[in-house]
């Protein structure tokens, strides 16, 4: 047993979680969620703007949609789960947090999550080519 789990904890893993066919709101056809993502290399007229796209995403979480995003940046490739965003409270001064998004960065650490600012400009799309590596081709 690692060092640091208490004998009889429940531990969860996200890989269970997203390998649950159950969980699955789209039962295998990730058309429409990834639709939005999808930026021609040439006349891109029709495609939704950042701002758009980061309305989904919140709304995902909203309603209860389980997501993960692959986000490039310092050189390696991160996961972010459940992007959402923290709304102003009724009856609460504003604070450092209003209208700003967070995601849980990775998997959980010692059964507790890890909270990172999510920026806005990550929404922002690319209309050139990015070539990823086929598993076929990594030594």
């Amino acid at each position: 047993m690692p060092a640091g789990i208490i004998p009889g904890a429940f531990q969860a893993l996200y890989s269970n979680f997203f390998s649950d066919a159950n969980r699955d709101v789209f039962k295998g056809d990730y058309a429409a969620a990834m639709a939005p993502y999808d930026v021609p290399l040439q006349g891109n007229a029709n495609v939704l703007a950042p701002e758009q796209v980061k309305t989904l995403v919140v709304g995902a979480r909203a309603q209860r949609v389980p997501t993960a995003f692959l986000l490039y940046h310092g050189g390696r490739l991160h996961v972010y789960l459940q992007v959402d965003k923290f709304h102003p409270r009724l009856g609460m001064p504003p604070c450092d947090w209003d209208d700003k998004l967070f995601a849980q960065k990775g998997d959980l650490h010692r059964n507790q999550a890890v909270l990172v600012e999510w920026k806005s400009d990550y929404f922002h799309q690319l209309n050139q080519q990015v070539l990823v590596p086929a598993p076929a081709t990594i030594d």
